[in-house]
């Protein structure tokens, strides 16, 4: 079943040539004020009063340029623009979180509504066939391999000669914990296939996991098999 629309705030700032803009913040307050239950004053980032406010020096700012379009009169109704611009800023995201996605309350609001499309693809699947092993004629070193799913943008790859293999925990989106004794530990951030691994040593089996990971967080992590580095 196909998703609902999520809706979100149109953001238009205000410039010179703002034109039916600069009514926009009277109408804001008319739509607050006639559906309380909706906008609750509480939650509000100014209060009505305090909006009403922001009217008097901006209407008079845009009053006086347009009588005379000097430089002295436009610097003071740019710093009164940047003032209203900021005070928007905090509407949309006022509407944004009351609105929770409805196109409906955002246009109550007195503000335009887009259609939200998000580009999150979530944490990425686990990796298929992750795997390490050894290069021919190549000592100390051996070669981990993977098919990543199409969500994933680059793999962790840990792993270790320390007898018993390591213990690992995925302690948040972003951050892998490691419990194991003192011992050397290899670390490798691949944004590719496949990687050559080294060893220290020969004749010592090396052992691992990897996990895939995207901008949203690791995915789940694939135990690599012990394999003996030549």
């Amino acid at each position: 079943m196909a998703a609902a629309p999520y809706w979100k705030v149109k953001q238009n700032c205000i410039y010179l040539d703002a034109g039916p803009k600069n009514t926009l913040l009277g109408v804001i307050i008319t739509r607050f004020t006639n559906n309380p239950t909706v906008f609750l004053a509480a939650k509000l980032p100014y209060s009505l009063t305090t909006l009403a406010g922001f009217k008097t020096p901006f209407n008079a700012a845009i009053n006086t340029y347009a009588e005379s379009e000097t430089e002295e009169n436009e610097n003071t109704l740019l710093d009164q623009i940047e003032i209203i611009n900021g005070v928007f800023k905090e509407l949309f995201d006022f509407v944004d979180e009351t609105a929770g996605g409805s196109k409906t309350i955002v246009n109550l609001a007195g503000f335009e509504a887009y259609k939200h499309v998000s580009t999150s693809t979530g944490k990425p699947l686990a990796s298929i066939g992750a795997k390490l092993s050894t290069i021919k004629d190549v000592i100390q070193k051996l070669l981990f391999s993977s098919k990543a799913k199409p969500t994933t943008k680059g793999t962790l790859l840990i792993t270790s000669t320390i007898t018993g293999g390591l213990t690992l925990t995925n302690i948040s989106d972003d951050q892998i914990g490691i419990v194991t004794p003192q011992g050397i530990i290899n670390i490798n951030v691949i944004m590719k296939n496949n990687t050559e691994v080294r060893s220290a040593v020969s004749g010592v089996k090396l052992a691992g996991t990897s996990f895939p990971f995207n901008n949203s967080g690791f995915g789940p992590g694939t135990n690599l098999d012990p394999t003996t580095v030549s």
